[in-house]
């Protein structure tokens, strides 16, 4: 974790569940998608040390590049979710230091050296923040989304 911060792919975010919160109520009211603004990606390395010296609780978000990250689905072909203008930077450690499934999943990919990944079509909008991921790590995969399998 503190490589991906050293080199700038994530950061620690010292905001409060009410900060976040107001965030959240402020995007309804204005019917804007609820994102994070950033706010701690702001933050000089002596404000960082006098939070961590406070023992400030904090997570640790991923640096989403805003350039879009189309990708070719092995199912359904071309395929783009502007991932940093709709959801903005996601958590990949929360503050009780268990990282997300989503920071997890590219780890695990990514140490077994997987080159293919194929899984369910809901797991497709979150793809462009995995491959943004996997290059932060120096790697990439091929992803194929397969349809739901449905019960009629």
């Amino acid at each position: 974790m503190g490589d991906l911060i050293e080199k700038g792919h994530a950061y620690r975010c010292f905001c409060t569940e009410k900060r976040l919160d107001l965030l959240k109520r402020e995007a309804n009211r204005t019917r804007q998608p609820n994102k994070y603004d950033r706010k701690c990606l702001q933050l000089s390395p002596l404000e960082i040390e006098e939070k961590l010296s406070l023992k400030l609780p904090f997570t640790v978000r991923f640096a989403l590049t805003p350039e879009p990250q189309p990708f070719n689905d092995l199912i359904y072909g071309h395929f783009l979710h502007e991932v940093f203008e709709i959801e903005g930077d996601p958590i990949i450690m929360k503050s009780d230091q268990y990282p997300t499934y989503h920071f997890a999943n590219v780890v695990d990919d990514h140490l077994m050296k997987i080159t293919h990944v194929l899984r369910g079509v809901e797991w497709q909008v979150s793809t462009p923040k995995h491959l943004m991921m996997y290059k932060a790590f120096g790697g990439t995969s091929v992803f194929g989304h397969l349809p739901l399998i449905m019960n009629k």
